[in-house]
């Protein structure tokens, strides 16, 4: 299954920092190493990386991971990335038929539920999204999440 990672805005919540969010070190490790090492463990090797924001920065550091790691790692350009996620997901569009997984490279997430998502048997053209059940339990900036509309 493809993995696509948006790795392209200045996050505000991240703007204290000169570098590109997906370059910003948690524990040592840049986010986007992080978001795909972790994509990895749950069984996803192919990445498509939509960059923007001091992209060419991110782009040589991927080029460098992928090799290392024998990964597949397709540039996606946003030139664009003050336009938000969901245009930079709109990009890459002529890249993805049938599933995928989306990712953000400033979302930490649950090993095991990726996982159970790549291993599921979605129909090509069923919408699954993973959720936190139990942010509203948390102190969460409502502001700030990304929202999702859920109707029956």
């Amino acid at each position: 299954m493809k993995c696509l990672i948006l790795a392209s805005d200045k996050i505000d919540r991240l703007s204290m920092y000169d570098e590109p969010p997906a370059l910003i070190q948690l524990h040592g490790v840049p986010l986007i190493e992080r978001t795909i090492r972790d994509a990895m463990q749950a069984g996803l090797k192919n990445f498509y990386v939509v960059t923007g924001y001091k992209g060419k920065l991110v782009r040589h550091f991927l080029d460098k991971f992928a090799a290392k790691n024998e990964i597949t790692v397709t540039h996606i350009e946003n030139d664009k990335p003050e336009n938000g996620r969901a245009y930079a997901a709109s990009l890459a569009k002529k890249y993805l038929d049938g599933n995928f997984i989306m990712l953000s490279v400033d979302y930490i997430f649950d090993i095991l539920a990726l996982a159970s998502l790549v291993k599921s048997k979605a129909k090509s053209k069923d919408n699954v999204v993973a959720i936190d059940s139990d942010a509203l339990q948390r102190k969460v900036d409502l502001v700030d999440v990304t929202r999702v509309h859920v109707s029956k």
